[in-house]
């Protein structure tokens, strides 16, 4: 089970319910990573198979997937205005 199933021609069924939820929960875990250093050093230990997958499904990491963002979104890159003019942006 992985992304794979979600790529054209990857496999010869369509992805199952199961796999559905799991990549939704996989985002969300990104998503908290991506805002909580917390869940960022959980998510981190998992992909470098420093931990096993059932880490992300702990109580501490289900509570961070579950409370979402603790912080929002950039609304850009946090570049200066001569490092934005420098890139010609």
């Amino acid at each position: 089970m992985g992304q794979d199933v979600f790529y054209p021609g990857a496999s010869d069924q369509p992805p199952t319910r199961l796999e559905k939820s799991l990549a939704a929960f996989v985002d969300r875990a990104v998503d908290a990573g991506a805002r909580n250093p917390r869940a960022l050093r959980i998510l981190l230990d998992v992909m470098s198979m420093e931990k096993p997958p059932a880490r992300l499904l702990m109580p501490d990491m289900l509570a961070l997937v579950c409370l979402g963002r603790r912080k929002p979104l950039l609304p850009g890159p946090p570049l200066t205005d001569d490092e934005l003019k420098a890139a010609g942006i």
